[in-house]
């Protein structure tokens, strides 16, 4: 593990604090300073209050008698090891996985060193506490569990902004001073990521109807989890620094009626737009004013920003303006990308959203890169088992909305690499629309959605009715649901993909379930289990998920599912995008991340049949996508930090471990070198 003890570990803020410790008027007795109790005490309560600062039992005698905090704290001093040990003990002992939750957020905003320490030793039992799923109840009960926005320091004029660790807040209020609100984040000069929600209430769509994979509706303001939780993804995952990432809420109103009537509840109470007003041309305008002042104002004041921006769900969003979508409104103005949205939900981000859902996204960047990551390793395992050419793979796509369609033009760059052509590619690609429940084809007598049209086979073919119609037909050799109905793949559907195929590749990518708890396993949303598709193949499927399953035994031995994790990708890209200091992101660079992702495995996880490194790897996996984007976006031209241009592939690897954060203890040597940079 790198050290931490570099300058570049240290923020604007630490070393201001550190210049003044150092100063003889703090570091002189009382007797010579009017005032010193006073001082000393201010300086102490600083120290322990400050996320960034803090290091509770950590702190050396020697920082403690120099900091005014000796005395403070209890005698012992413990490593990063024993605090976590403590940390886990008592997160443990809380009985809800929400308790959990606050456990950890409180630890976030008093020990920041400590908190990303436990997150990285501990991924998989943390991340699913800070992220998803318990991010879903928590944004449902977010304006009951807020605490104060931010703890202040009064030590110095430097200091006088505060950690407002919980985000920033913009409403539809505060059009025409978006900027304004912006300034007033503490540290603009260290900002290089941001996570913005956004919770439209006129024209664009609806508000957010599920969060995550909850039950909650049009949740508003209470969002902002989402953003936070994400942001952490991004520090542990790809080491960007914690001070440099910036949560952000848009709330523009909601139509849940709980949270309109709750008095607790902390957003605007405001409903949003009818549908008859949304067909205004004034609300139109209204609308894209808005979201133009945002994201000129966000690029003015945080100019090194990357902005991750979640597209809409239905065709709603895609009539607000001529220019079409807004990820093609600014994605060739700001260094941006798209993941994905939620069902009937849209998320509007500067970094940022969840595991796949499976229904009506579109133009899934993020998502698509993780999946066609996994895909090229399964189709690898497959054409090996089959003898078969890799451009011989057909692929079914079971749901014919704008995210079957996403993940569907994302694949075809699999075909492309080969040598095909798109429309030899696009030969290769079937979808089965759960609605009208046929192969989609230009002739079968309904009037297609704009997305469907892409792949649209073309007119005087067979009109095939069912799935397992279509599969009789193509003899797919892997079958992807995003259909978000469970059961889809049943037994006889499983079962007649691997009569065609000694290796059928399944990737069931709708979430499993949907309620206030994201494991619950009372209502299934995906379209077959790890398990069942192991026992209907005989042990020969090439599995992957949205979202997690169990291992399961087969035959005396544990098959591990794959998991189309969006953590894989989307903090490699933005670290990559911030080291090289893009000017946009392009598609080819989400691309580039998708390959990265499928050369990280080693060895032993190829021999293993898994189709994605392990998790606890998210480090070594984030610098190689990172080092695979940068290298992309030099090929376009798109790169501005010129330190990077001639690197060998050795080099920039060495550059961005060095670039990253380590969570790590402050020494009487930082010190010092923070006072010299």
């Amino acid at each position: 593990m790198p050290s931490a003890t570099a300058p570049s570990t240290m923020n604007a803020r630490t070393a201001e604090l550190v210049r003044h410790l150092n100063t003889s008027a703090i570091t002189s007795s009382a007797e010579s300073y009017p005032g010193m109790h006073k001082l000393r005490s201010l300086r102490a309560a600083a120290t322990l209050r400050d996320p960034f600062i803090n290091e509770d039992t950590g702190f050396p005698q020697e920082l403690r008698h120099r900091m005014g905090i000796r005395g403070l704290l209890p005698p012992a001093i413990e490593s990063l090891d024993q605090q976590m040990a403590r940390v886990l003990d008592q997160m443990r002992t809380k009985r809800t996985s929400i308790g959990q939750y606050i456990y950890l957020s409180n630890l976030r905003q008093s020990n920041v060193n400590l908190f990303y320490h436990v997150l990285l030793r501990n991924t998989s039992e943390v991340v699913p506490l800070v992220y998803t799923p318990v991010v879903g109840e928590a944004c449902i009960k977010w304006s009951h569990i807020y605490q104060r926005p931010g703890k202040q320091s009064p030590i110095c004029a430097a200091w006088e902004n505060a950690v407002f660790d919980k985000g920033l807040y913009i409403s539809w209020n505060d059009r025409g001073c978006i900027r304004d609100v912006l300034k007033n984040w503490h540290l603009p000069e260290e900002a290089r990521i941001c996570v913005a929600w956004a919770i439209w209430v006129s024209v664009v769509v609806r508000s957010p109807a599920l969060i995550l994979a909850t039950s909650c509706q049009r949740n508003g303001m209470d969002s902002l989890g989402i953003s936070v939780g994400k942001l952490s993804l991004y520090v542990a995952a790809a080491g960007i620094r914690p001070w440099a990432t910036i949560p952000i809420t848009i709330d523009l109103g909601t139509d849940n009626e709980k949270n309109l009537t709750d008095p607790l509840y902390l957003g605007l109470r405001m409903k949003r737009r009818s549908k008859q007003e949304r067909s205004l041309t004034k609300i139109y305008t209204q609308a894209l004013e808005f979201m133009d002042e945002f994201m000129s104002a966000i690029h003015a004041e945080f100019p090194e920003l990357v902005i991750q921006h979640e597209d809409f769900a239905t065709e709603r969003a895609f009539d607000v303006c001529d220019s079409g979508r807004y990820l093609q409104r600014y994605q060739h103005s700001y260094p941006m990308f798209n993941e994905y949205v939620l069902k009937r939900s849209i998320e509007w981000v500067g970094l940022v959203v969840t595991n796949i859902s499976g229904t009506d996204d579109s133009d899934i960047q993020g998502t698509g890169a993780v999946i066609l990551g996994g895909f090229i390793n399964a189709a690898r395992h497959s054409a090996s088992a089959s003898g078969k050419e890799l451009r011989d793979q057909r692929i079914v796509f079971m749901g014919a909305g704008s995210a079957g369609v996403g993940v569907a033009k994302q694949l075809l760059s699999f075909f492309l690499n080969l040598g095909l052509s798109e429309e030899a590619a696009k030969e290769r690609v079937w979808l089965v629309d759960t609605k009208v429940c046929g192969l989609v084809t230009a002739d079968r007598g309904d009037k297609l959605a704009a997305h469907k049209t892409f792949f649209a086979r073309r007119p005087g073919g067979p009109q095939i009715n069912t799935l397992i119609e279509v599969i009789q037909y193509v003899k797919p050799t892997a079958l992807i649901g995003l259909a978000a109905t469970a059961n889809l793949f049943d037994e006889t559907v499983v079962k007649l993909m691997a009569q065609f195929n000694p290796r059928p590749i399944i990737f069931p990518l709708s979430n499993p379930v949907r309620g206030i708890y994201f494991f619950r396993l009372d209502v299934k949303l995906a379209e077959c289990t790890f398990e069942e598709a192991v026992k209907w193949t005989d042990g020969q499927v090439l599995f992957a998920s949205g979202s997690p399953f169990p291992s399961c035994g087969w035959r005396g031995e544990t098959m591990e599912p794959g998991q189309g994790n969006n953590m894989y990708v989307f903090p490699g890209i933005g670290l990559g995008a911030i080291l090289a200091r893009v000017k946009t992101i392009s598609d080819k660079m989400i691309e580039a991340s998708a390959l990265a992702l499928s050369d990280a495995m080693t060895q032993e996880e190829q021999a293993t049949g898994l189709l994605y490194p392990r998790l606890d790897r998210i480090r070594e996996i984030s610098t190689a996508v990172a080092s695979r984007v940068i290298r992309q976006a030099q090929e376009e031209g798109l790169v501005g930090n010129e330190m990077i241009g001639n690197l060998s592939d050795e080099e920039l690897q060495q550059y961005i471990e060095q670039k990253q954060y380590w969570p790590a203890f402050m020494s009487g040597e930082n010190i010092d070198l923070a006072v010299r940079s």
